[in-house]
């Protein structure tokens, strides 16, 4: 088939890679959080940070894993690395 986005495809193109794009969005999950220091906690919905607090092994599981994984792909993403260790800790701080 004719795709337009072959002669991309078939190099080592780092912007349509999914080890770039899926890093950017989750980054979107650390903003939240980074946006949620600020809130008065009267404002903070309890139930869910419950379910944080109670998930925070998990997160950190995922932080783990996403960092190991980060350095033995190709190529390396030092951007995945880092976002695992930030989404981790604006996690664990709000």
């Amino acid at each position: 088939g004719l795709c337009i986005m072959a002669p991309l495809c078939e190099n080592d193109f780092f912007i349509i890679a999914v080890h770039f794009w899926a890093p950017t969005f989750k980054w979107g999950i650390s903003i939240a959080n980074i946006a949620d220091f600020a809130k008065p906690p009267e404002k903070l919905s309890y139930p869910q940070e419950i379910a944080n607090i109670l998930c925070y092994p998990a997160v950190t599981c995922t932080r783990v894993i996403w960092s190991h994984y980060s350095t033995v792909i190709t190529p390396v993403s030092w951007f995945l690395s880092y976002l695992a260790w930030v989404y981790e800790e604006t996690e664990f701080y709000n």
